[in-house]
């Protein structure tokens, strides 16, 4: 379970953040954020990031950031979030809107209203929520797979707690692979 872009637009206190091109992919994974201060991004992300464009230190014009879009598509980033506002940039120009609707990359739009702090506290305060989820629910896997758990009561309420369906079909494959080292 890793939280989404979808996640992230569904947080209460970041309603003013619009969704506004790549739409069909707010399901991409968001491994963690970004702040590109920068005029390039390539070299500062590894993918899954949210990416934050705020035009402070950078001016951001509309072929810099086509640039910065096309980058975060090569790199795989979850979004691309530019912030908009009177001081920098006062709007995301409808070419960019539709380049990222041709790549398919969620493109965002964050009023310079809505403070850095608590984007980022936000998002960030969430990551660790999933990933804490996400690791509880690996347990409770490992458990039921070596039978090491207290027991049948205390593993269903877990499971429960965690939206893990015990009672649906399952499917586990083992692979045993022998001679590993002839595949590399």
């Amino acid at each position: 379970m890793n939280m989404t872009v979808q996640d992230i637009l569904n947080l209460p206190s970041l309603y003013p953040l619009k969704l506004c091109g790549g739409t069909e992919n707010v399901h991409r994974p968001v491994r963690w954020f970004y702040v590109a201060e920068n005029e390039g991004i390539a070299e500062w992300i590894e993918g899954g990031e949210i990416v934050f464009v705020t035009g402070i230190n950078h001016t951001r014009d509309e072929n810099n950031l086509l640039g910065l879009l096309e980058q975060a598509y090569q790199r795989n980033v979850a979004a691309l979030v530019i912030m908009t506002g009177q001081q920098y940039i006062h709007e995301i120009p409808p070419k960019i809107i539709s380049r990222a609707d041709a790549l398919g990359l969620p493109l965002i739009e964050q009023p310079y209203s809505l403070k850095m702090v608590e984007v980022t506290h936000a998002i960030g305060t969430q990551l660790v929520q999933f990933s804490q989820v996400k690791k509880s629910s690996e347990d409770v896997i490992s458990q039921l797979l070596t039978g090491d758990f207290p027991s049948v009561e205390t593993i269903q309420l877990r499971a429960k707690q965690l939206k893990i369906n015990l009672l649906g079909r399952h499917v586990i494959t083992v692979l045993r692979l022998h001679n590993i080292h002839a595949l590399f």
